[in-house]
C-alpha cells in the first residue's frame, strides 16, 4: 500500500516544487501553436465593414398605374396604345361613358370623370394608386375650354392624392416657343397659346415632377419613326399622332425627362410645306 501511495504522491510533489517542469508537461499535452512571422499575428481575422462608397444606392421602381386624361381619342388614345404595348397598367378618364369598346379591347380601365369638375376627380383618383398622370386634353368647339382650368384641376387633384409625376401635352407657340409659329398663325391660336402657357406655368410651380411636350400640327398619318423630343423651343414640325403618342409613353419610364420642356419634332415633316393646322 505504501508503494502505491508513493507512486501517486511523488509526481505531485515534483510538480508543486517545479512550476517550469509543470509547464513543460502542459506544453507536451497541449496543441502546438503556430509562430507568427515578424509583424504578423496568429489571431483569427476580425470581420470588416464594407468600405464607404462600395455599396451603391439603387432607386426602387415606382409602383402604381398610369392615369390618362384625353385618352379616348386622338393623341391620347395613341399614347394609351403604346403604354399597353409596354405592359403598363392604364386607366383612362372618360367624360361620357365607361363602356368604350376600343379601350376595353386594349384591356385598360375606364372611369367616369370630368377635368372641369373637381369633385368628380376625387372619385377618379381614389380608384387605384397612380404614379403618373398624363393630360392631352384640349378645347373642342362648343364645349368649356379645359386648356388651363381643366389642367389646373387635374394638377390639384394629383397633388392632393400624392401622385408625383405629371406629363402635360400642350402646343408649339406656348411660352418661349411663341415665335416658332408665323405671326399670322399665332392670331388663330392666340387664346389656346395663352391658356396652355398658363397651364404649363401652373404645373411647373406645383412641385410635381413635370414633363411638358409641345407638338406642332397633328396629323393622322403613318409613323415616320423619326420623331424625337427636342429641347430647342424654336423648332417646328408637323407630327403624326401615332409618333407623338410613343414620345409621351416613353417619358413615363424615363426620369431624365423630369422637369423638362420639349418640342415634339419630326425632321421628316419640318419642310416649309409642312402643315400648320394639322388634320
Amino acid at each position: 500500500m505504501f508503494s502505491t501511495r508513493r507512486s501517486v504522491l511523488l509526481p505531485l510533489l515534483l510538480l508543486l516544487a517545479s512550476p517550469a517542469l509543470a509547464q513543460t508537461i502542459q506544453n507536451k499535452t497541449s496543441p502546438v501553436q503556430e509562430m507568427a512571422a515578424p509583424g504578423e499575428t496568429t489571431e483569427a481575422p476580425k470581420p470588416r465593414a464594407a468600405p464607404a462608397g462600395i455599396v451603391e444606392s439603387v432607386p426602387l421602381p415606382r409602383s402604381g398605374s398610369v392615369l390618362v386624361f384625353g385618352g379616348t381619342s386622338g393623341t391620347g388614345l395613341e399614347a394609351v396604345k403604346h403604354l399597353v404595348a409596354a405592359k403598363e397598367q392604364v386607366t383612362v378618364v372618360s367624360r361620357k361613358t365607361a363602356e368604350d369598346p376600343e379601350l376595353k379591347a386594349l384591356g385598360v380601365t375606364v372611369v367616369n370623370g370630368d377635368a372641369m369638375n373637381p369633385e368628380s376627380l376625387k372619385d377618379v383618383f381614389k380608384t387605384t394608386p397612380f404614379r403618373v398622370v398624363i393630360s392631352t386634353i384640349g378645347h373642342k368647339k362648343g364645349e368649356p375650354n379645359p386648356d388651363f382650368e381643366g389642367n389646373k384641376n387635374i394638377v390639384d387633384a394629383a397633388k392632393a392624392f400624392g401622385v408625383p409625376r405629371f406629363i402635360l401635352v400642350t402646343m408649339i407657340g406656348d411660352g418661349d416657343s411663341e415665335k416658332a409659329l408665323p405671326w399670322f398663325v399665332r392670331l388663330f391660336f392666340k387664346e389656346a397659346m395663352i391658356n396652355k402657357t398658363l397651364a404649363e406655368g401652373y404645373l411647373r410651380d406645383s412641385g410635381l415632377e413635370y414633363t411638358v411636350i409641345r407638338p406642332g400640327a397633328l396629323m393622322n398619318k403613318a409613323s415616320s419613326g423619326k420623331a424625337v423630343l427636342e429641347s430647342d423651343p424654336m423648332k417646328y414640325s408637323a407630327i403624326a399622332r401615332i409618333d407623338l403618342g410613343k414620345l409621351i409613353a416613353d417619358c413615363v419610364k424615363d426620369d431624365k425627362t423630369i422637369k423638362k420642356i420639349y418640342t415634339a419634332y419630326d425632321p421628316t415633316r419640318a419642310s416649309l410645306f409642312a402643315p400648320i393646322f394639322g388634320d
